[in-house]
């Protein structure tokens, strides 16, 4: 993403140098020193879009530590399926904007929030008790404020310079919708809502993991 206008230039002048060169020879070496090292790297490049795994994304948060959407990457992906959420929250705060910070720290807090819930319904077909009222309550609370906080990140985005930041947004927009894809019913309705807790959307959020904006 970095070198896509880069290389329009530098193809331009291979052009022309191609051009002003008379021994196919010369052109044959040329052409495969250009051609080796980047079918090399397509290459090596292959293992990691496994399409099952991490690899993709754990290899771009490798290369790139500090690159906030490889961080995104890193939590969205590995860290909050995993439940690692203390790391994941340290790992938060390396986002480089307060108002990701906190998007990324609403959606941590909500994962916590559902999972519990989630785990406890499956297992009752009794109806709601106290308990199960209190962690609905507090995963529809923590929800909302994932909602807010992406709200009030589309209007600091505005005024963005750097506008791949808008990516995590977008990202964590996904992951409420399909994670917790009867999560409107559920806060709205209460008990009625409580009896199927996989979420309606669950293939699509499968789908959505591969297709995450870079």
């Amino acid at each position: 993403r970095f070198v896509f206008v880069p290389v329009a230039g530098l193809s331009l002048l291979l052009m022309e140098l191609l051009g002003r060169m008379t021994k196919p020879a010369a052109i044959g070496v040329l052409l495969l020193a250009l051609i080796l090292p980047c079918a090399l790297a397509t290459w090596q490049r292959i293992s990691e879009w496994d399409g099952i795994g991490n690899a993709l994304f754990d290899s771009e948060y490798q290369r790139q530590p500090g690159f906030h959407n490889a961080i995104r990457d890193r939590i969205i992906q590995t860290l909050i399926p995993e439940k690692r959420y203390d790391e994941a929250r340290e790992l938060a705060k390396r986002l480089g904007r307060a108002y990701a910070v906190e998007v990324m720290t609403r959606m941590i807090e909500a994962d916590m929030a559902y999972d519990p819930f989630r785990k406890r319904s499956a297992l009752s077909s009794l109806p709601d008790s106290r308990e199960d009222a209190a962690l609905r309550a507090e995963f529809c609370g923590a929800s909302e404020q994932l909602r807010d906080a992406i709200r009030k990140g589309r209007e600091q985005v505005k005024t963005e310079p750097d506008l791949s930041y808008n990516s995590i947004l977008n990202a964590l927009k996904n992951v409420q919708k399909y994670r917790f894809g009867h999560e409107k019913l559920l806060c709205a309705t209460g008990k009625s809502a409580t009896k199927s807790l996989t979420p309606p959307n669950s293939k699509k959020l499968a789908a959505s993991r591969k297709l995450l904006p870079v």
